[in-house]
């Protein structure tokens, strides 16, 4: 589970340009974010909103997996 959630977070900071630019705009420490990133431990339930808020998505959406997530974050 916290594979998709890392695959689909890693892809995001891809999309968007780097780790560091999504951090600031999530309003997220970068210290936070890398063992989400890095698959280390699943953001909190605060923390997962923020990330869905964010990006326009369900939370649920976030736990996906990666190839489901990116058709879906693209339609």
């Amino acid at each position: 589970m916290s594979d998709d959630v890392s695959k689909n977070l890693r892809s995001i900071c891809t999309e968007t340009g780097s780790i560091a630019q999504v951090c600031r705009k999530i309003g997220i420490n970068r210290q936070q974010f890398n063992p989400y990133v890095n698959s280390a431990g699943l953001p909190s339930a605060h923390n997962l909103r923020r990330i869905a808020r964010y990006l326009d998505l369900p939370e649920a959406d976030l736990f996906c997996r990666a190839i489901r997530f990116h058709a879906a974050s693209h339609s």
